[in-house]
């Protein structure tokens, strides 16, 4: 099992959290989604565990469409690591 972690913005109301955990879990090989939106932002990270024998990254980023984009973040900084952790840890929606 691999895990991406994204930046994703154009979240703009309270149903787009739900709007991209659907979408990106029907990508066959997605097994988890989890979104954190900040409060007051139209930003927000995802975590997509897939199943790195089944899915690319690029293939599930392409489902993400307008009004939305997508960063494929890099997990290797530790700090990153604990940041996006804490803040996963408090907003998960």
């Amino acid at each position: 099992m691999a895990r991406a972690t994204i930046f994703v913005g154009g979240m703009y109301c309270a149903k787009c959290s739900d709007a991209i955990r659907d979408s990106l879990s029907r990508v066959r090989g997605v097994v988890e989604v989890l979104v954190t939106n900040y409060v007051e932002s139209p930003y927000g990270i995802v975590q997509v565990f897939y199943d790195s024998r089944q899915v690319r990254t690029d293939e599930f980023l392409a489902h993400l469409r307008t009004p939305y984009w997508a960063t494929l973040i890099e997990d290797r900084d530790p700090k990153r690591e604990q940041t996006l952790q804490r803040y996963t840890e408090i907003y998960v929606c």
